[in-house]
């Protein structure tokens, strides 16, 4: 655990560097281990926030990765996201606007898989995730180790321009964009206002869909 707070405590000092107001935002925060936590998130217990940070997904991660996602969910706390959430009807849309919404605050050089399309991404991902599915239906692997195997697949965010068929517009803000996401969520190919990548997003085309939707 001392190897992953030296980590930890590294990536906060270089989000420091960069961006002093979320790094030592973060450095105020209760910081808690918990590989019961799929990623990472935040929470509030009465007035305080606290961050649990799943071990073996942090690890996984690039050091630049480290940096973006610790200022990712800083951002969210920043932007209220916690206080206003309960306002919004569907939380899953909910989660991809406010995602949207703090990843154009953060240098694409902390983003993962920024200048990978999601077709791309999962072109090249989505064999591996099939691979494992089937080694753990024929029992050649546990469920634990098919969960190991599927942390260390690369992260990628979720990016204002995985939605171009929408045209939103950039730094708009979460309802904007949630409101937007609920106009395009019942929409079929060849729609109006269809987006494949909301589509993939909202029915869990696969695990690669499900990591989107949650890591970031």
């Amino acid at each position: 655990m001392d190897k992953l707070e030296d980590k930890l405590a590294k990536a906060t000092k270089t989000l420091c560097l960069a961006q002093p107001f979320y790094g030592i935002f973060m450095m105020l925060m209760n910081k808690k281990w918990d590989s019961s936590t799929p990623t990472m998130c935040v929470g509030k217990e009465s007035i305080n926030y606290y961050l649990k940070i799943n071990p073996e997904f942090f690890e996984a991660l690039e050091d630049p990765h480290k940096v973006g996602l610790i200022q990712h969910e800083m951002l969210h706390i920043a932007f209220f996201h916690l206080e206003v959430a309960d306002r919004y009807k569907n939380q899953e849309v909910l989660n991809i606007a406010m995602d949207i919404e703090v990843n154009q605050y953060i240098d694409k050089v902390y983003l993962p898989a920024y200048d990978i399309s999601v077709e791309d991404f999962k072109q090249t991902y989505d064999p591996i995730v099939e691979s494992l599915k089937e080694k753990l239906k024929e029992g050649s692997i546990t469920a634990k180790e098919y969960g190991d195997q599927l942390r260390k697949i690369p992260a990628r965010g979720v990016y204002l321009k995985d939605f171009h068929e929408l045209n939103l517009e950039p730094k708009a803000g979460t309802d904007y964009y949630y409101h937007r996401l609920m106009e395009a969520a019942d929409k079929k190919p060849g729609d109006h206002r269809y987006c494949k990548a909301l589509d993939g997003l909202l029915n869990g085309e696969s695990e690669l869909f499900d990591n989107l939707a949650h890591n970031w």
